[in-house]
């Protein structure tokens, strides 16, 4: 058995997030008011009561799911699983490299909350988004943003699974985009409920930023490797880890590469730490034949330590 934890990006919240742990176990509850120290106050009660309006906030949404990931991590080490390998896709890498002990609890709220905020100033609200299509490959997808970059920056934001890949760009550029992926019988291709144009060129004025805080926050080495979004590849050298996230600013998401890699690599139980089961969702639409398990509640905690008891882990 190879067991890699998994961490879920923006888009994964949800009001009560958390709550239910943080009532159950101290371990989470403990990284809670960690959390709460490092954001300043408020976090906990944006997790576990909203209001949504604000919960969806990039500024807040990202501490708020590293927090709250952070906290089932704990909640499942505390009951004696560990990974052989870790990744989370988007500002689900900083609560990877917590797993990893690459960055304490600390240090990765306090950079997910100067993340989401650069994000947030780096291009003005209502002039850019993102836009999820399916049905069709890279290439495919390559094409269309190639046809359309006449009218504004449109580009590869994440690849996530098997023919569900997502683009960003400016409003007007995706608008055509989408028209023209409909005209040629996509499968679906729509805007998405985000804040901005994330993981694409839009996001370039954010790099100062937060390269200045990646170079003023201790990372170590990986005790685990930690599978990158920019490239796929395990990492474990903590300046290379440091790029990695520098990079992801304006580099899309290779989130199918990085399951693919892991399952060549032997990973075959793959756990979802965090709000929701999305990734859960990729994961099984790239592979069928893994196991995936998830902790978000005291429910599903104790669904996924049975899971390992009846299978024979070495506790």
């Amino acid at each position: 058995m190879k067991i890699a934890f998994v961490f879920p990006g923006q888009g994964s919240q949800i009001v009560g997030m958390g709550r239910d742990l943080a009532d159950s176990c101290q371990a989470a509850r403990d990284v809670f008011a960690r959390a709460e120290e490092a954001y300043g106050g408020g976090l906990s009660r944006l997790c576990f009561e909203g209001p949504e309006e604000d919960l969806k906030k990039t500024a807040n949404t990202q501490p708020a799911i590293v927090a709250t990931s952070i906290a089932s991590l704990r909640a499942l080490e505390a009951r004696g699983v560990r990974p052989g390998v870790v990744a989370g896709h988007s500002v689900g890498e900083y609560s990877a490299l917590v797993a990893a002990g690459v960055i304490d609890e600390v240090s990765a709220i306090k950079l997910t909350a100067l993340r989401g905020r650069l994000m947030e100033e780096s291009c003005p609200a209502g002039t850019g988004g993102m836009a999820a299509i399916m049905g069709f490959e890279e290439p495919q997808v390559v094409a269309l943003c190639n046809a359309v970059k006449e009218t504004g920056v449109c580009q590869l934001a994440a690849i996530n699974t098997v023919g569900q890949i997502v683009v960003a760009g400016n409003i007007r550029a995706l608008t055509e985009f989408i028209a023209r992926a409909k005209a040629q019988v996509a499968q679906s291709a729509t805007m998405l409920p985000v804040s901005g144009p994330f993981h694409s060129a839009l996001m370039k004025s954010a790099e100062e930023g937060l390269k200045k805080a990646l170079i003023a926050t201790p990372f170590k080495p990986a005790s685990v490797p930690v599978v990158a979004n920019v490239d796929a590849k395990p990492h474990t050298d903590p300046n290379e880890l440091k790029g990695m996230l520098l990079a992801q600013l304006t580099r899309p998401v290779l989130w199918h590469g990085t399951v693919e890699g892991m399952v060549k690599s032997g990973v075959n139980v793959f756990v979802e730490l965090g709000p929701g089961r999305v990734l859960s969702g990729l994961i099984k639409r790239l592979d069928r034949n893994v196991t995936c398990q998830s902790v978000r509640d005291p429910e599903s905690l104790e669904k996924t330590v049975d899971y390992f008891k009846a299978n024979g882990y070495p506790f």
